[in-house]
């Protein structure tokens, strides 16, 4: 089964893995080359992401991701 990530869904993505691998949005800024407020832009849905980042995110965060047509 194919599962999409909305924009609220790819939130509580980046937030809950930042959460589980215990890294303030500080260290997960540092890591991918952006500010804190983008992170928080991220977390909170405010701000989309490019697949670069969401690749970047991905293999930081030691996990896969699907993206659809539809997204």
């Amino acid at each position: 089964m194919t599962e999409t990530l909305s924009a609220s869904r790819l939130a509580n993505w980046i937030h809950e893995n930042r959460r589980r691998l215990k890294w303030t949005q500080a260290d997960l800024a540092d890591k991918l080359g952006v500010t804190v407020v983008t992170i928080s832009k991220l977390e909170n849905g405010h701000a989309e992401t490019t697949l670069k980042t969401l690749r970047k995110l991905c293999s930081l965060f030691d996990r896969a991701y699907v993206v659809t047509a539809d997204e």
